[in-house]
């Protein structure tokens, strides 16, 4: 089959363009404000679930069913030392506090609970720690259960402390609940809570029905597909290609591909040392756009060179820290971040895939932004320090 004749198949086998379609029909919330992929906006939503007296008509069989399967030895420590029943509607959430993304406590049930919800973003250093101590300083006579949530449920750092769960564990507890107080939720929360689940399938967790459907229209029209995915857009190499050119003339462009643009400004180059096998210019120092896994991040870099000259330019971390924003805490062998700053937010450019003219414009916007302002402060403290 020729290249047009595959793709002319696709188009007239109208069948999957319905099935498809039809996923995506429905009136989401979640979409329509762009909080699918926001921690704190899923954070949120677990905690209202999680809160027996919230009005979602669920009462405490989503915090009773959660508990008991996440953590079964949990509950029975809870209820082996009480002779009465296990009162879950005393627990309350709250958000946020100490830093910590969910807490729940009952005073009744002298209980403390943490959950720690990350979605995109890894574990911080010693985060769990931090907040393992906070937990035990402010709680001491509680029983107390730390919770890490994340979309495959991958094991935390402490795997002594800190359980692993999944957004899988969420939804199908949630399901289950749905099933059990269909008759108390009303028609408004149950058509949240069932755009809820939608989202994180869709989104967070993968929908395994739809995954296999999706295989199935592949190999049914595989050539179509290659040439679809042949000459899809290239969002990188546009981004890529458009700060390029806007700070060619602006600033000292250095080695740059798709996933980096690398350069330094007149000022800087005089000054900061060479040497350097990084780079064919010998640059030790040098800010870098990174464009890459969906990200555009601005950093400042120290490269391999002289231990000395690595050393000198390092300190400028602990002289201006408030300008050397985002600085690795060390100075590493091969490579150091210095400065650190994000110029289009993750959850932007995902949800304006299908719009890269506007991703350019933010990109573009940002990065003029840059350079007129923090790159200007930047490079007066580092000539300062260096002079």
């Amino acid at each position: 089959m020729k290249n047009q004749q595959a793709v002319e198949a696709l188009v007239l086998d109208s069948a999957w363009i319905s099935k498809l379609e039809g996923e995506n029909e429905e009136i989401n919330i979640f979409e329509t404000l762009g909080v699918v992929h926001k921690e704190l906006q899923h954070s949120n939503m677990i905690g209202w679930l999680l809160s027996p007296k919230e009005n979602h008509g669920l009462g405490d069989v989503f915090l009773r069913t959660f508990l008991c399967r996440v953590a079964g030895d949990f509950v029975a420590d809870l209820t082996d030392e009480e002779e009465t029943a296990l009162n879950l509607g005393s627990f309350t959430c709250r958000k946020e506090y100490r830093q910590m993304d969910l807490l729940l406590t009952s005073d009744t049930e002298r209980a403390v609970i943490v959950i720690e919800n990350k979605i995109w973003s890894g574990e911080s250093e010693h985060q769990l720690g931090k907040y393992l101590r906070q937990v035990k300083e402010e709680f001491k006579d509680y029983h107390q259960l730390c919770l890490f949530l994340t979309p495959d449920g991958r094991p935390p750092s402490d795997q002594v402390n800190w359980i692993g769960i999944s957004y899988e564990d969420i939804l199908e507890v949630l399901e289950e609940t749905l099933e059990i107080q269909e008759r108390q939720i009303s028609p408004d929360a149950k058509s949240i809570l069932r755009q809820y689940i939608q989202t994180v399938r869709k989104h967070i967790v993968g929908d395994a029905k739809l995954k296999k459907y999706c295989q199935e229209l592949y190999f049914k029209h595989r050539k179509a597909f290659d040439l679809i995915f042949e000459y899809k857009p290239d969002l990188a190499r546009e981004i890529s290609d458009a700060l390029q050119k806007e700070l060619h003339g602006k600033v000292e462009l250095d080695q740059s591909t798709k996933s980096y643009i690398r350069f330094t400004t007149k000022d800087l180059d005089s000054l900061t040392p060479k040497g350097s096998t990084w780079t064919n210019s010998g640059r030790m120092l040098l800010f870098e756009i990174q464009n890459r896994s969906g990200r555009l991040d601005l950093k400042l870099i120290i490269g391999p060179g002289d231990p000395e000259d690595r050393r000198k330019l390092f300190a400028l971390k602990k002289s201006k820290p408030d300008v050397m924003i985002g600085a690795s805490k060390s100075l590493q062998k091969s490579y150091t971040q210095l400065y650190k700053t994000e110029l289009v937010p993750m959850e932007y450019i995902t949800d304006h895939e299908s719009e890269p003219d506007m991703v350019i414009d933010e990109a573009v916007k940002s990065v003029n932004k840059f350079i007129n302002i923090e790159m200007k402060r930047i490079e007066k403290v580092i000539i300062d320090f260096l002079g």
